[in-house]
């Protein structure tokens, strides 16, 4: 064989090789497909197992509560006890007493509570039906598992009940929420969040209570009655958890409230009382210290002076504890204190600790603090209408009170001369003032003094006519101090109207439980009465701030929770 033969003969078996070559390497290129489809189909059945296992998992903690919940009652039917059974019921009256407890309670695994569904609201309760929005979900594409009545509607599904109320009545509303599949995942819908976890109750049920209870003075079982006959039993102590839970919430909006009306530099402050039920005496001396931030348990029979309330016996058990008010006019916020129920001078005063600015009140001696040495940054001015009351309590026929009271109207009359006058600025009832207050207060003290310089068988020491005098001397420069600036009112008239709601409240509940129950209080009072003040809804604030509070980070800035409060609230979409 010749060289070109072999070289011819060489170049076919290349040529032979190279085709095989390429038939392997097409074969390997189809193998790589098939694998790759096949990994993508274990990826897709790997997930579709992972979801399996999540709602195995979830099944399985439902059925482990179930036993839970079997085994505490067996425990309970096992326990012997010495009271004699109730006659055996028949089985018609055994089945119609299961069917009404089926109806009426579910077991839940809250340590064995059972908490009802309210079969009695059966008139305002609605269905809605809720889809997945996890991102991805297309309900068009998903698969539902499970069938459809009649109507097209989901007959597999996981229910989630929720209260809110509306206007007039408490609406029940059941959330359905079917199971669906797509691309090898399950998904389900969620109900809506409620503030508090497992709560069924949404915002609008809570803030009724609170608008009823802190705005209109209602005790809680008289809400609780109230409701019942609007065909929603609620239970006193369901109500009370409520309130106590959203204290909670609304902690740091209280304290936003305190931190913002300490900025003003106009303020109205005075105090009032109610009755508490149980724990330690505060203490009342004038010169005392405040009880401090715990309060220990015990009880007293009496308030510190055994005076009753309203005429009435003190409640058994009873003690007065006092509520300070914090206003401000310009801002229209207000806030009360509760340490412990002390009236001592500390508390306000530790309250009032860097404040700059004036101060209106009557002439209680922690307030007459503010005007010494220690207290320079804070001008303390007089309310007129305390003065005034003094000259009416000595009656019609003292003419000379009658005299003091005409000339104290005269300087209302001027002051609200221009009270119709929108266009008016505190520039302009400063000059006002200016004009029109030193004639009638030269005249005021002139009587002042000749009051003063009558010898005590025409003006008896103990008599009513002496104690009016003499506080309005003490009060004088007091009394002066409101006409030096143009944004004060006469009176502490603001403080003397919203503290009516508590007593209104006092009246009506007569005592507040614990300490803790009124420190509740004074937080709900000054969130509701600063709503009031804006001319706010409380009901649709409450609705709408307590879902936004119960969303916000526990460390969120003060200045989030400042444009919460009433006077910069908008309500969210």
């Amino acid at each position: 064989m010749t060289n070109v033969q072999i070289i011819e003969s060489l170049k076919e078996v290349i040529t032979s090789l190279k085709s095989q070559i390429e038939v392997y390497r097409l074969e390997r290129e189809q193998d790589k497909r098939q694998i790759n489809a096949l990994l993508s189909v274990i990826a897709d059945l790997r997930k579709e197992i992972a979801s399996l296992r999540e709602a195995i998992d979830a099944r399985n903690n439902d059925i482990a509560k179930a036993e839970n919940i079997n085994k505490g009652l067996s425990k309970i039917i096992s326990n012997k006890t010495e009271k004699q059974a109730p006659p055996e019921p028949s089985a018609k009256e055994r089945k119609e007493l299961e069917t009404k407890r089926a109806e009426a309670v579910k077991a839940r695994g809250n340590n064995g509570a059972k908490r009802s569904t309210h079969p009695e609201n059966s008139a305002h309760t609605r269905v809605v039906y809720v889809t997945p929005d996890t991102p991805g979900f297309n309900l068009s594409t998903a698969t539902l598992i499970g069938g459809t009545d009649t109507e097209g509607n989901p007959t597999a599904y996981l229910e989630s009940r929720r209260y809110r109320y509306q206007k007039g009545y408490m609406e029940t509303v059941l959330y359905r929420a079917p199971l669906y599949k797509q691309d090898g995942r399950l998904y389900r819908g969620k109900a809506p969040s409620t503030p508090f976890l497992n709560s069924s109750y949404e915002s609008s049920a809570i803030a009724h209570i609170m608008r009823l209870r802190y705005g209109y003075a209602m005790p809680v079982e008289s809400i609780c009655r109230m409701l019942r006959e609007d065909g929603f039993n609620m239970s006193k102590k369901t109500a009370d958890g409520l309130l106590r839970k959203t204290s909670g919430i609304l902690e740091s909006l209280y304290l936003a409230l305190r931190d913002t009306v300490l900025k003003a530099d106009y303020l109205n402050i005075d105090e009032t009382y109610y009755r508490i039920l149980s724990e330690k005496k505060p203490e009342t001396a004038e010169n005392g210290s405040a009880s401090g931030t715990g309060c220990s348990t015990g009880r007293d029979t009496v308030d510190n002076n055994g005076s009753s309330l309203a005429g009435m016996p003190a409640a058994r058990g009873s003690r007065k504890g006092y509520m300070w008010l914090v206003a401000s006019r310009q801002l229209k916020l207000s806030y009360f204190i509760y340490d412990c129920g002390s009236r001592s001078q500390k508390v306000i005063l530790d309250e009032l600790t860097g404040f700059h600015g004036c101060v209106q009140s009557d002439g209680y001696s922690a307030y007459k603090k503010l005007e010494t040495d220690d207290y320079k940054d804070i001008q303390r001015i007089s309310c007129l209408q305390h003065i005034k009351r003094k000259f009416l309590d000595c009656g019609e026929n003292n003419t000379e009170a009658r005299k003091m009271v005409r000339m104290i109207n005269k300087l209302y009359r001027k002051e609200h001369s221009h009270k119709d006058d929108k266009n008016w600025t505190a520039g302009d009832n400063l000059k006002w003032r200016q004009e029109y207050a030193p004639p009638i207060l030269k005249d005021i003290r002139e009587k002042l003094d000749t009051l003063l310089a009558l010898p005590d068988k025409d003006l008896p020491p103990k008599s009513d006519l002496y104690t009016a005098v003499h506080y309005m001397d003490s009060e004088w420069d007091a009394v002066k101090g409101i006409f030096t600036r143009g944004d004060t009112s006469l009176d502490n008239n603001l403080c003397e109207m919203q503290n009516r709601y508590v007593s209104k409240s006092r009246r009506n509940s007569l005592f507040f439980i614990t300490d803790d129950g009124a420190r509740r209080g004074a937080m709900f009072y000054s969130l509701t009465l600063s709503c009031m003040l804006n001319g706010i809804d409380s009901f649709e604030y409450f609705t709408d701030v307590i879902d936004r509070v119960a969303r916000m980070k526990p460390k969120s800035p003060v200045e989030q929770y400042r444009e919460l409060l009433p006077d910069k609230w908008k309500k969210q979409d």
